[in-house]
């Protein structure tokens, strides 16, 4: 492992493992990548089986959920899909991913319209530098 991946520490937790302060910043990193609002982060996170959590210099910069099963969504997709899936299946979401200075990330344009970052568009683009 290289110096720059050891700067990171993953942890899976319970959402309710997670203080006040990191559940708002992984809803704030959530809610940046423009796919949904803060009440939906909010409800979702909470909500989530399982929360993988990333940080560096102890401050969370991404965060991924695995939602929690529920059949009715579950049969929608799997009848959209024509395709069978368990009443159980889980979804991966929620993934989200803060820049940071000097990190190997970097923001560039957003992949919907085009604008560079700095105009203010949200959904990003992330680039290996």
């Amino acid at each position: 492992m290289d110096e720059e991946q050891n700067k990171y520490n993953h942890e899976a937790v319970e959402p309710g493992e997670l203080s006040e302060v990191d559940m708002g910043r992984c809803v704030s990193i959530v809610v940046a990548g423009g796919a949904v609002n803060a009440d939906s982060a909010t409800r979702g996170l909470a909500h989530a089986s399982k929360l993988l959590v990333v940080r560096t210099s102890g401050k969370i910069v991404a965060v991924g959920a695995i939602k929690r099963a529920l059949p009715s969504y579950v049969a929608g997709v799997a009848r959209k899909a024509a395709h069978d899936l368990p009443d159980d299946a889980q979804e991966l979401g929620y993934v989200a991913i803060r820049c940071i200075a000097g990190s190997t990330y970097r923001r560039e344009s957003c992949d919907a319209c085009g604008k560079s970052t700095t105009a203010g568009c949200s959904p990003l683009r992330m680039t290996r530098r």
